[in-house]
């Protein structure tokens, strides 16, 4: 954490930053509107972003907005400086709930931090950690998600169901593919109850 928080001036811009940007501000320029709590138009550029929000939702691309924002930034080095400080603090929280998964299916602490680390410094994942909002986040997002199933189904309480459905639907709103979490949660909790229903 402290290493990735302290070389992220170390990586540049990519390709598609500026108009993950550009999405984020729309999105957040109709939510606000809707609210009625800031300016904005009613209702996003349709055309300008039905091509990214076909690949990808604006999920995470609302928060950098809404930091950059809430910071007051406005020279463009703070602003990316900020967005890749904030998509680095995303991939850090996957990769601590994979030392969590890691550590409860192999029962040994040491183990688990050996595995994690090898997810954290493959280079062209942490590389990409910095600058790429949607692929990293997907990846540390449904990380923690399949944290939360794991814990709703060792207490199925509403908090539980409550933060994995939150979790699910983060991913989700990121890419589409994690719709797979909607499939695996239904099956795991199909096959837990199936399992009480036969000790019965």
């Amino acid at each position: 954490l402290v290493v990735g928080l302290s070389i992220t001036d170390h990586y540049g811009i990519s390709w598609d930053e500026q108009l993950n940007r550009k999405l984020g501000y729309q999105t957040l320029s109709y939510v606000l509107s809707t609210l009625g709590v800031g300016e904005g138009e009613a209702s996003t550029s349709a055309e300008e972003a039905r091509n990214s929000v076909a690949e990808f939702g604006p999920f995470f691309e609302l928060v950098l907005a809404g930091s950059e924002r809430a910071l007051g930034l406005e020279d463009s080095r703070a602003i990316y400086l900020m967005r890749h400080r904030v998509t680095f603090l995303a991939f850090w929280r996957g990769v601590a709930a994979f030392f969590l998964l890691l550590h409860r299916a192999l029962g040994d602490g040491w183990i688990a931090l050996l595995g994690t680390c090898t997810l954290a410094l493959t280079p062209r994942l942490f590389a990409d950690s910095f600058y790429n909002s949607k692929d990293t986040v997907l990846l540390s997002l449904f990380v923690v998600s399949a944290w939360t199933l794991l814990r709703l189904l060792d207490k199925k309480t509403v908090g539980a169901a409550v933060a994995h459905a939150l979790a699910c639907a983060a991913t989700i709103d990121v890419r589409l593919v994690g719709l797979l979490l909607v499939g695996l949660t239904l099956l795991f909790l199909g096959l837990e109850i199936a399992a009480q229903r036969t000790h019965e």
